[in-house]
């Protein structure tokens, strides 16, 4: 896989995902606080590596970016971003390890992010997010994303929910 990296400070990258980083990511995906407020459910480290794997590939057709966010400083892989194209909309989910929120990653690196799509060309990115899930739209928002007037469903064998449409315009 081709590798990918966008610096956001001296020790902040976003970078592309190794299957080595299975291990870094596992406290992200086996913790339930955190796979809850995304919809997910919790995963072992091998689920986590055939979910990289998955990521690598969707990389390679075209159809996701993945970003891990790392700090060179720690050595260690803090939170995951992943763009990915679905129901005809590039749409964004996050999560940061529960030991590094509230310190500001995860708006610093949206806003770097954000910032490397839109000179990719990208005009719109959409964010689904769990109405109880405060912190996610209050990151959202913070960096200019905006509700949307339509509701989502999250539904799978963990959650039956309802959720909001968040949108930010990039030009």
């Amino acid at each position: 896989m081709e590798e990918y990296s966008i610096a956001i400070n001296k020790n902040l990258k976003l970078r592309a995902p190794k299957i080595s980083n299975s291990f870094e990511l596992s406290s992200i995906y086996s913790d339930a606080e955190t796979m809850n407020m995304i919809g997910a459910g919790v995963q072992i480290q091998e689920e986590v590596e055939l979910h990289l794997k998955n990521v690598i590939n969707g990389f390679k057709n075209f159809t996701s970016l993945y970003f891990i966010l790392h700090d060179d400083q720690l050595n260690t892989s803090i939170g995951f971003f992943d763009i990915y194209y679905k129901n005809y909309k590039w749409q964004i989910e996050f999560a940061i390890d529960t030991r590094f929120r509230n310190r500001g990653y995860c708006s610093l690196a949206m806003k770097t992010l954000i910032k490397w799509l839109e000179e990719c060309g990208l005009d719109k990115l959409y964010a689904n997010v769990l109405t109880y899930n405060k912190t996610s739209i209050s990151i959202l928002e913070k960096v200019g994303f905006t509700k949307t007037h339509q509701k989502v469903t999250f539904s799978n064998e963990l959650v039956n929910t309802q959720g909001y449409e968040y949108m930010i315009e990039l030009n």
